[in-house]
């Protein structure tokens, strides 16, 4: 899903708002990676969505509105580039985890090579005229705060800001009417490729001074707690897993195990214990006081291990109630639905409801200048003269959407750059 106009924009009420990049700057690449990601013959734009599946464009009033995200049909770039990777003339090292920037004598801008540690010890370099560092949103910041010689990050900002969105499993969704082609509830005849999401228009963002959220009604039986806890589990940390949520996850693991299976090998699958709710996405502030700084201790190359301190503040508690109550209102004037909210989510234990959703943005800000950020518009880090940054991490602002594609976006625009710049 492409993130929205508002997304880029300075919303005067969100402090460090926006991006040096506009929409319109974007688009272009929006529709090449479309492409690339195999949904390039879906319709891009939302209200042509309706026209493909013969329905008219429901009116949600001022305070809501409806977009679709789009199924790539092969999420798995390694399928679907896999030709193209072995015909290529590309050199892939594997094991081979970048350790150092190291830069040239003449002058401490220009990068010369990459030093990279195995974890059985062995070491080397990689020479190369231009490095790209394509890391997670948050080895981005870990990694370059690791660096014993740092230009970009001279005002501090590498690591600020961290951002991830906020996942609220808000309410009940008691339906009027249910019947499976309900654009709201059941699957639209296209669901293998659409799937609705019900936005905060930006006027009400506007007039009420909010975040940028947005709403799905999902079949849901709490199932992603299950696979959460056990991702815990597995990647870590576990020490962060409480007796509760393990117990719960062992006594359910076997039901979610088993509903994925027939999810996969049956198209029309509903598990039978679910039940409609309404799930709330809302980003975070810009300038949140969330940050990635580096703990004392080290991993097994040799690096400072990250330390995460993730805050939710008051500003998305408002907004996830605030679209609640719209939603509420909506459904219940339509008599479409009602929509019954948690009991804990007007009272301080909201954040009983509220997980993070491992969307990872911020900690190396792009910005027109190194005073406010730690790449520049171009990707190019700041303080080097050959390095460039491609992650979430140098989001300004993450918008409610799944950032993958609006990287995307950003690693062809930068790929056009790199070509420029070399030829």
């Amino acid at each position: 899903m492409e993130f929205d106009d508002i997304d880029f924009e300075k919303r005067e009420w969100v402090p460090g708002s926006s991006w040096p990049l506009t929409k319109a700057d974007l688009s272009p690449f929006y529709r090449r990676a479309a492409e690339l990601e195999g949904v390039g013959s879906l319709a891009q734009d939302d209200d042509a969505v309706w026209s493909e599946i013969g329905a008219h464009k429901p009116d949600l009033g001022e305070e809501l509105e409806i977009g679709f995200s789009r199924f790539c049909p092969e999420p798995k770039f390694a399928r679907v580039f896999n030709s193209e990777l072995h015909h290529s003339k590309m050199i892939l090292l594997t094991h081979a985890n970048a350790v150092s920037l190291n830069f040239s004598d003449e002058t401490a801008t220009l990068v010369q090579n990459i030093s990279f540690r195995s974890l059985n010890g062995r070491e080397g370099v990689v020479a190369a005229k231009i490095f790209v560092l394509c890391l997670g949103g948050i080895e981005s910041s870990r990694f370059l705060l690791n660096q014993s010689h740092s230009p970009w990050n001279i005002t501090g900002l590498v690591g600020k800001n961290f951002q991830d969105h906020v996942r609220c499993h808000a309410a009940r969704v008691l339906p009027s009417n249910a019947k499976a082609d309900n654009w709201f509830f059941g699957p639209l005849p296209l669901a293998k490729k659409y799937t609705p999401k019900i936005k905060l228009s930006a006027a009400a963002q506007h007039r009420h001074k909010l975040l940028n959220a947005c709403g799905m009604i999902e079949l849901h039986d709490d199932g992603f707690r299950t696979m959460r806890t056990a991702v815990q589990v597995l990647l870590g940390p576990a020490v962060s897993v409480t007796a509760r949520q393990l117990f719960a996850m062992t006594v359910d693991a076997p039901r979610v195990l088993l509903q994925r299976y027939r999810s996969r090998t049956t198209p029309a699958f509903e598990s039978a214990l679910a039940d409609p709710f309404l799930l709330v996405n809302c980003e975070q502030p810009p300038e949140s006081t969330s940050s990635i700084s580096l703990s004392s201790k080290k991993d097994t190359i040799g690096l400072y291990r990250a330390k995460i301190d993730w805050q939710i503040s008051q500003w998305e508690i408002s907004t996830i109630r605030a679209y609640v109550r719209f939603a509420m209102e909506f459904f219940e004037s339509t008599q479409l639905a009602q929509i019954v909210p948690d009991e804990r989510l007007f009272t301080d234990k909201v954040t009983d409801l509220i997980v993070d959703h491992f969307h990872h943005c911020g900690g190396t800000k792009m910005a027109k200048s190194q005073n406010h950020g730690v790449v520049d518009p171009n990707l190019g880090l700041f303080g080097t003269a050959n390095a460039y940054v491609c992650s979430a991490s140098v989001f300004p602002s993450s918008g409610f959407g799944n950032p993958t594609h609006t990287l995307i976006a950003l690693a062809i625009r930068l790929s056009d750059h790199l070509n420029s710049r070399l030829s």
